[in-house]
């Protein structure tokens, strides 16, 4: 039995529900909708892919704070975001946070500059998994010391994340106290779907447009171009 599976079945056996994933991507035809706890599922898969790495698909009571990079929990601090002790693992470039969660909470891409809200109907790649870099995720602390959710988690996910959301809120100028995470989200849906000079020109006349008073261009750049290189790796991740 390889390490792979032997971690696969000790989450099916804690109820975490599981699922194989190339790197990243799922292997089994519904993604995150095949998830099982059931042993002998677990089994099938990894008989079938014995490298695969392992997904989590995230309870209703859990959420995770995904850092994509070690600058990233400095973009948090910068917001007054905290993360207290919880469970936590590092990743193949940053760490996952796991928290506890009283109620629902959604997915949210860009809470602030690379910094994503992984919950339920969402999946996180768990340890041992290895990433594309060849690094091993593994546990910093282990789950059974899963702290609360902070408030800002809550905060921060009912600020949805879908485009219909954003153009609710650009319906009015963007105090001071929303730019930054308006900013990120706003990119995030640009560079994913536009090209570059286009994502590029639209973020910028968010800025110019609709923050009252606008962000420096030094911020604007800052936060524009670390999620184009987050966008670019994960291309290259999927390919």
């Amino acid at each position: 039995m390889t390490a792979l599976l032997r971690a696969a079945l000790r989450y099916a056996e804690n109820s975490w529900p599981v699922l194989p994933v190339n790197g990243k991507v799922p292997l089994a035809g519904r993604g995150v909708l095949d998830a099982s706890a059931d042993a002998g599922q677990v089994k099938e898969w990894w008989s079938r892919w014995p490298s695969a790495n392992i997904g989590y698909a995230i309870r209703p009571e859990h959420v995770v704070v995904d850092l994509d990079s070690p600058g990233a929990v400095h973009a948090l601090s910068a917001e007054g975001f905290e993360l207290p002790a919880t469970a936590s693992v590092e990743t193949g470039r940053g760490r996952h946070f796991y928290y506890l969660a009283e109620s629902a909470v959604s997915n949210r891409v860009g809470v602030v500059a690379g910094v994503d809200l992984k919950a339920s109907g969402g999946y996180v790649v768990v340890p041992p998994s290895v990433h594309a870099s060849g690094k091993v995720y593994q546990w910093l602390t282990p789950p059974r010391d899963m702290a609360p959710a902070p408030d800002w988690i809550y905060q921060a996910a009912s600020m949805g994340g879908g485009t219909g959301d954003l153009r609710d809120l650009l319906a009015e100028p963007v105090p001071e106290g929303q730019r930054n995470h308006i900013l990120a989200r706003w990119a995030g849906c640009c560079v994913r779907y536009l090209p570059g000079r286009l994502a590029v020109e639209a973020v910028r006349w968010l800025n110019r447009e609709h923050f009252q008073p606008p962000l420096s261009d030094r911020e604007v750049n800052n936060t524009l171009f670390s999620i184009m290189r987050r966008e670019l790796r994960r291309r290259g991740e999927a390919a």
